[in-house]
């Protein structure tokens, strides 16, 4: 595992402003791993948490030429991804202060970060 390429992977994120999307090829090399298999996909997830970074999707894509979206948990991003993403009430309040009186301002950008037109 290449420490080395995760912490350049934290660091593009931040100088990205907090989001950044990767392809799932990416986060593979970054372990040294030649497929993505669920075993890989789940290291993936702990180690990018170890580096307080989330993702999007959930589940990172078995297929390698997927994207996912990396995004610093502790940023407006993480906030927002957190709220958006996990039901329950303490959420539902948390996307209520997020939003405030911006609702469909605020509901394009979530619809932006969680379904994001296809690149080619």
């Amino acid at each position: 595992m290449d420490k080395q390429a995760f912490e350049e992977i934290r660091d593009a994120v931040t100088r990205a402003g907090g989001v950044h999307t990767v392809l799932a090829s990416t986060l593979r090399d970054a372990l040294d791993a030649e497929r993505l298999g669920k075993d890989i996909r789940d290291r993936i997830s702990s180690k990018l948490s170890e580096y307080s970074l989330g993702h999007y999707p959930v589940e990172i894509p078995s297929r390698h030429w997927e994207y996912v979206r990396l995004y610093a948990l502790d940023s407006e991003y993480g906030e927002l991804y957190g709220a958006a993403l996990r039901p329950g009430e303490h959420e539902d309040e948390e996307l209520r202060r997020l939003v405030g009186s911006r609702p469909g301002q605020i509901l394009k950008q979530i619809r932006e970060l969680v379904a994001p037109e296809r690149r080619s």
